[in-house]
């Protein structure tokens, strides 16, 4: 198969060009997107059941609290794996734990929100790990 010549070079300090950034730090904010909708879905769907009428305690937060949070920890997600990539490091490992956080960080929303109308405290519990 040829070899198509990169036309977009990296720049002379090793960092991928300009065009190259911009497209990658795009990619990491559209993953966090998706993973912060998923993960949305359970927190809306249970925010004003089950934890509104919920005893607290005095330092949890409001519900809606919970999106914006989110969505502040998904854009940090997708900043760190862009600096990470800038560097060349998001490969192997780093990679995979990029992945694994991403699956996690939409998991736990499921786990608290959504599971507790039918495991009860269990999935609080499941939550908390």
């Amino acid at each position: 198969m040829p070899v198509i010549p990169d036309t977009h070079p990296a720049a002379p300090n090793g960092f991928p060009g300009f065009r190259s950034q911009i497209i990658a730090l795009a990619g990491f904010l559209a993953l966090s997107a998706a993973a912060w909708t998923l993960a949305s879905v359970p927190i809306i769907l249970n925010s004003n059941g089950w934890y509104a009428g919920s005893v607290k305690a005095p330092w949890m937060p409001p519900s809606w609290m919970f999106r914006t949070t989110w969505m502040l920890l998904y854009a940090g997600v997708a900043a760190a794996a862009w600096l990470v990539w800038r560097k060349g490091g998001l490969t192997g490992g780093a990679r995979a734990g990029y992945v694994v956080q991403l699956l996690l960080n939409t998991a736990w929303p499921v786990a608290f929100f959504a599971m507790y109308p039918m495991l009860g405290t269990a999935a609080l519990w499941t939550a908390s790990w």
